[in-house]
């Protein structure tokens, strides 16, 4: 018997306070805020997770509800471990890579990206002059004209889901 994808569970909120605490004290020597919000959210369709930082608030970790009914459990573990890292160091370069890599020296399952997209988009979109692909959850406006980021190419609507 199969169990529905879409039926998975996610960890409650304050599974992923306990989580949280716990990966601070053994990961960051207990020096991330104290004072976080964790959350899920059903819009988050292209990661698995992400953080925001704030000057005079205190910071969030968002976690994506598609992708974590599709991978419960150890990568919601993973995903949230990802974004702590982000809380000190910003983008995925040298010094992110500096954590990731400690984590997993210490015994810790984490990864620079996500398996996949968290949800498959709805529109395929190509460049006419390169052939490059994009990929979208909201159909382009008719209206207005699109361009390739590559070499500028009109771009033409190649399926939809």
């Amino acid at each position: 018997m199969t169990q529905d994808k879409d039926a998975q569970e996610l960890l409650s909120t304050d599974q992923l306070y306990r989580i949280y605490q716990r990966f601070n004290d053994k990961y960051f020597a207990g020096k991330l805020p104290k004072e976080i919000k964790i959350e899920w959210s059903n819009k988050l369709t292209t990661s698995a997770g992400v953080c925001y930082k704030y000057k005079h608030k205190c910071p969030v970790i968002r976690l994506s509800t598609w992708y974590h009914r599709k991978y419960p459990s150890a990568e919601t573990e993973q995903t949230l471990l990802h974004e702590m890292i982000h809380l000190i160091a910003a983008g995925h370069g040298k010094e992110f890579k500096k954590y990731v890599e400690s984590i997993k020296e210490q015994g810790g399952y984490v990864e620079l990206h996500a398996k996949e997209r968290a949800k498959k988009p709805r529109w395929l979109y190509t460049c006419k002059q390169c052939g490059k692909i994009f990929l979208r959850d909201r159909k382009l406006s008719p209206r207005k004209k699109y361009v390739c980021g590559v070499c500028k190419g009109e771009l033409l609507e190649l399926a939809n889901k």
